[in-house]
């Protein structure tokens, strides 16, 4: 799930945790940045992250060949997105994702770009309380007696979302976060221990997926397969993130080449620790949780030690997460309440280019003025998160939400936008949509499909979660 990182190493280790994120690069081999190998490696540790958790259930409301093929075409989407943007770099020689929106629709655009990375990133910590919750909820070291109470609800573990507001709230108001990241970047290896447990577990416990449950090949309705498009969506969203990756490239011109490898390792972890577990757990007589680590068993040494240790990784992934949107906000405060600051630069472009003070780093906190407005605005998104936490405790609903909506804008109907109009242009000197051509089809039914998928899926997902 997103940190819009400035250039910062400590701020790099950061980003293999969280789909949805601007990076600059991470743990470049020479002052002259990294390789195609090495970008594909970063790429696929930014995408692996904590919505990965919410693949399995998703999975089996998509069915498992459609959420196969589906992930396939996600990923495919997501090259062609990307191959686009990387024509429109070159055309308009911009550097970041926000200029180059705002540099081709203008500034309500980009305003359209910053309401939706807000978004992106208030949701992904908003993930980060329900996982902690939910995960130590399931432990002896929650706070609710007793403790090891099969398929309880969500909403049982409040307790333990009050102590994730109250354990990052203090870490969230610190002017330098530095020290965090270390402990984040131990986050890959938790969810890689948890699905090697889920794996051993499910294949011990169900004999390998062979039981009488029929599996789910296709989805039994619409709403079940919006579901899964959000939560596979969430899971890439690489188009957003493009321009800081590739300023972090020793040849920028080979992302495109890049990506490719990055996508197909991608997709085979998402397949074997989506589908995969998806086929095994089916046979799981309390069904498949929205966050597959609940269905580990409770009194298991083994489960006990990933749940506390994934709730470790989201309590000091969180405060990472939540600075840039503070960072982000301040500006658009000052506007609304008459401050005299001017806003010259758009959040997600002063996050790309880390020129701004507001840009999300992890110390100094500049941006967000002095320290008492620092406190009390993070301290206000801190509230802010854990009340919605509170009232929508369902893990992968806020994954599938944040990913049919916000990620789909920013990875689907943008690029292809945008691409038609730079073709108008060149080709007729006017802003409106090119004629239908050979060239232009694709862009078509793409930016079609990214609209009616965006409109149709996050519709569907809020109405069955009210009739859930």
């Amino acid at each position: 799930s997103g940190v819009f990182g400035g250039r910062n190493q400590a701020m790099a280790e950061k980003k293999k945790l969280v789909p949805l994120e601007v990076v600059t690069g991470e743990g470049s081999a020479n002052d002259h940045g990294t390789g195609q190998l090495q970008t594909s490696v970063n790429i696929a540790k930014i995408c692996i992250g904590t919505g990965a958790l919410a693949l399995p259930r998703a999975a089996e409301r998509g069915g498992l060949v459609v959420a196969t093929i589906g992930l396939a075409g996600m990923g495919l989407w997501n090259q062609w997105a990307c191959e686009r943007l990387d024509q429109l770099r070159e055309r308009h020689q911009v550097d970041t994702y926000a200029t180059l929106v705002n540099t081709v629709f203008g500034p309500w655009a980009r305003m359209v770009v910053d309401a939706c990375t807000i978004s992106t990133l208030v949701g992904v910590c908003i993930v980060y309380q329900i996982t902690f919750a939910t995960l130590l909820g399931a432990t002896p070291l929650a706070l609710h007696v007793p403790w090891a109470v099969e398929n309880a609800p969500p909403s049982t573990a409040w307790r333990e979302t009050l102590l994730a507001g109250v354990i990052v709230l203090p870490l969230a108001c610190l002017p330098d976060l530095s020290f965090l990241a270390k402990w984040s970047a131990l986050g890959l290896a938790a969810l890689a221990g948890g699905f090697v447990t889920m794996f051993a577990f499910g294949i011990s416990s169900y004999d390998g997926g062979h039981c009488d449950v029929p599996v789910p090949m296709v989805p039994s309705s619409l709403g079940s397969f919006s579901q899964y498009f959000g939560v596979a969506a969430f899971c890439f969203g690489i188009p957003p993130l493009q321009f800081s990756i590739q300023a972090s490239m020793s040849a920028p011109s080979r992302f495109t080449s890049a990506l490719r490898g990055a996508l197909v390792l991608v997709w085979a972890t998402y397949v074997v620790c989506g589908v995969g577990i998806a086929y095994i757990y089916r046979c799981d007589d309390e069904g498949i949780k929205g966050n597959i680590l609940q269905n580990l068993p409770l009194t298991s040494g083994s489960a006990v030690v990933v749940r506390v240790a994934y709730a470790l990784v989201c309590a000091t992934s969180y405060p990472l997460t939540l600075v840039p949107v503070a960072g982000m906000i301040k500006p658009v405060l000052a506007i609304i309440f008459g401050s005299n600051a001017r806003r010259t630069h758009t959040p997600l472009a002063d996050a790309e280019s880390g020129e701004s003070s507001g840009a999300p780093v992890v110390s100094g906190g500049g941006g967000e003025g002095s320290a008492r407005e620092r406190v009390v605005l993070r301290s206000a998104l801190v509230l802010l998160t854990t009340i919605t936490a509170l009232c929508i405790p369902q893990f992968d609903f806020i994954v599938s939400i944040v990913g049919s909506f916000s990620v789909s804008i920013l990875s689907f109907v943008l690029p292809s936008a945008m691409h038609l109009r730079m073709v108008a242009t060149d080709s007729t000197g006017s802003a409106g949509m090119p004629a239908l051509s050979s060239s232009t089809l694709v862009d078509y039914v793409l930016l079609a499909g990214g609209i009616g998928t965006c409109v149709v899926t996050t519709t569907l997902t809020i109405l069955n979660h009210k009739s859930a």
